[in-house]
């Protein structure tokens, strides 16, 4: 099954649960998706007990999602990293500096969520089926989109008294499942690169958990 295939299937799965409200024209179905679950964590149709997180090698954490999101007004749907231009997507990585030429446009990079209470803060990343934003012809491990985000919540600058950092990859079950996909891949080797994986808990969030967790009566 191709990566459009796994999309038209994903928006499908959605519909037959009446996850589709309304369909917001948007470019991309990740932020698509993204608006219209926003939509639902503001009326309370999702309870978040019900969704599994699954830990970067894809076995179950053994958390749900209301472990990593306790307060949904606090959740921030396209949240625009601000003031962090010049450390986070100033050009590639080499030698702990970022320089050189960008393929993607970096400074355009909006996490799909975000969360942030005064213990935890939460970066979640839809991907489905696209590239990550990176160097041209740099390791991506050590500077492409998912090293940035975890460098991010990494840096003091955000809060230091925030003690949890979790980043969260929101994609679909057939995407992880695929056997030539890069995800799960690319994912891990960004964590564990500079042992990022030390103050940064990584997990995956499959988009059909939320649909089974999604109440449409609400």
């Amino acid at each position: 099954m191709g990566n459009s295939d796994i999309r038209d299937k994903l928006w499908n799965d959605a519909k037959k649960v009446d996850f589709i409200i309304v369909d917001i024209n948007h470019r991309s179905l990740e932020d698509r998706l993204s608006l219209i679950l926003q939509e639902h964590l503001r009326n309370n149709r999702i309870d978040l007990s019900l969704i599994p997180l699954y830990n970067v090698d894809l076995t179950q954490s053994g958390k749900t999602l209301n472990f990593v999101i306790r307060k949904v007004d606090k959740l921030t749907c396209q949240y625009y990293i601000e003031g962090y231009k010049e450390d986070l997507w100033e050009p590639p990585v080499q030698g702990g500096e970022y320089h050189g030429n960008e393929l993607g446009d970096f400074n355009a990079l909006r996490p799909d969520f975000l969360y942030r209470d005064s213990e935890f803060i939460t970066l979640i990343e839809g991907k489905l089926g696209a590239d990550q934003t990176y160097p041209f012809k740099q390791n991506m491990a050590i500077c492409a989109q998912y090293a940035r985000y975890a460098d991010w919540l990494i840096s003091a600058k955000i809060n230091k008294n925030i003690k949890i950092k979790n980043f969260i990859i929101l994609t679909s079950r057939g995407f992880i499942t695929k056997t030539t996909n890069k995800i799960p891949k690319e994912f891990r080797e960004a964590l564990d690169y500079n042992s990022r994986k030390s103050f940064v808990d990584g997990y995956f969030l499959i988009w059909e958990d939320i649909f089974a967790a999604y109440r449409h009566d609400n």
